[in-house]
């Protein structure tokens, strides 16, 4: 399953994502975490030093070789300057299997204490005031787009803050988006600013709220009264989160029972979906078809094939 976290920025999106795949890995659930965020410090939260993360190419800046790799034999690309970050999969195309060794793909990749963990990386300075930073998370959203995942499989994925990923059509890629919220009246229009921007695509997206930072039950009716629907998980003030966000290294088993708790009924959420490859495809050429009617000189229409099935793959 493919999982996002978002939320406003300072809601604390990056904490409970990490917090998710920490509770995964100690569950000894299979997990993949991948750092879009521009401010890249996912990898420090789930327990990598900075030279670990470092050593691991980033997604963002690898665009090139990445679309050379899931283009495979596809004959509706003739080069990669063909492949767009909306290129669907077509026949011919290459698709990575979750627990699949590719030995390119591999270097993509640190793991530790039961995560893999990728890395978008930041904008570098030859690309500085040339391009955004969505440049950068379409490493992300063709990796995403060309993995072939089952439900007990985790892909965790810390997002840009706000609604960037629905700007670039990138929250197609999940098949459940979080949107952390905290009892604040900005934080409560993050999320329903993404509700109605989603909901006006057509697209049925699984986007749910979680509760962060929460003291009193007045904190959690506030938010309920706000977004009109209960959180999947409420998250209070916590020590153990506190004490990690300082730099301290805290065994994960140590964490308060109510945190966990809240954690658990996430992994329970989850585990109440299924996974649906033809709606995930369906949603991957609407956007591709709005880009190729914006850009109809590079007749990206041309790049879908209607014959093609991921459901072959799995």
């Amino acid at each position: 399953m493919k999982i996002g976290f978002v939320g406003k920025g300072g809601s604390g999106k990056t904490t409970i994502a990490s917090l998710f795949i920490k509770y995964l890995a100690y569950s000894n659930q299979p997990v993949i975490a991948i750092d879009s965020d521009i401010n890249q410090h996912l990898g420090e939260s789930v327990g990598f030093t900075r030279d670990e993360i470092e050593s691991i190419p980033p997604l963002g800046t690898q665009i090139e070789l990445l679309s050379s790799i899931y283009k495979g034999t596809n004959p509706r690309l003739q080069n990669t300057i063909q492949f767009k970050r909306t290129t669907p999969p077509g026949t011919g195309s290459t698709l990575i299997k979750y627990s699949e060794e590719h030995a390119v793909l591999k270097s993509f990749e640190i793991q530790k204490n039961g995560i893999r963990l990728l890395r978008v990386g930041i904008p570098q300075d030859e690309t500085l005031g040339e391009q955004c930073y969505h440049a950068n998370m379409s490493g992300a959203e063709i990796y995403l787009n060309h993995l072939i995942d089952k439900e007990n499989e985790y892909v965790v994925v810390d997002l840009t803050a706000g609604i960037d990923t629905l700007a670039s059509g990138m929250f197609v890629s999940y098949d459940i988006i979080y949107i952390v919220v905290e009892p604040t009246a900005k934080s409560l229009s993050v999320f329903n600013d993404y509700i109605r921007i989603a909901k006006s695509t057509n697209i049925e997206a699984m986007i749910y709220p979680i509760a962060n930072k929460i003291t009193t039950q007045e904190e959690l009716e506030y938010i309920e009264k706000n977004i009109d629907q209960k959180p999947i998980a409420v998250f209070p003030l916590s020590s153990y989160i506190r004490k990690t966000e300082r730099g301290e290294y805290i065994s994960f088993g140590e964490i308060e029972k109510e945190t966990r708790t809240e954690l658990e009924k996430i992994h329970t959420h989850i585990q109440t979906h299924t996974k649906n490859w033809e709606k995930f495809y369906k949603n991957l050429l609407y956007f591709h078809n709005k880009k190729a009617s914006k850009e109809k000189h590079l007749q990206l229409q041309d790049q879908i094939d209607p014959e093609f099935n991921m459901l072959a793959f799995l």
